[in-house]
């Protein structure tokens, strides 16, 4: 990371392999915890789609926390602090529609294969 600071270059070589998973503790260390928080719930939504070997319940807790998080944020924020409508909504959407696709997954008759074939019934169960 210091080498993008010290060259500033904009070259994405620099910080290709850096893991940013944790980008959030950085920002949260250094006094910035909303922001900390909110690029914790979004990593979680995106683990929660993305993540291969996620269980069942390890998606509907990410994505449970994060929609949690968010809801609060957009009652509580700030003229300074906010996301945009639309993005509130799509996040509650997304969070929604996996929590539903992984009930009906457990369902016998739901061809989960269709949507995402590595969180097939199979995986599930």
């Amino acid at each position: 990371m210091s080498a993008v600071l010290i060259m500033d270059k904009q070259d994405p070589s620099l910080v290709a392999d850096t893991d940013v998973s944790c980008l959030y503790l950085h920002f949260m260390e250094a006094g910035y915890h909303a922001l900390g928080m909110y690029l914790k719930c979004c990593h979680y939504l995106m683990q929660a789609f993305l993540d291969k070997g996620a269980t069942p319940e390890k998606r509907a807790f990410k994505v449970s926390y994060a929609k949690a998080f968010f809801v609060k944020w957009d009652k509580t924020a700030t003229q300074e602090q906010f996301i945009t409508n639309q993005t509130f909504r799509d996040i509650k959407c997304a969070t929604d529609g996996l929590i539903l696709y992984l009930l009906l997954s457990l369902a016998k008759d739901f061809p989960s294969a269709l949507l995402f074939p590595f969180m097939s019934a199979r995986t599930l169960r």
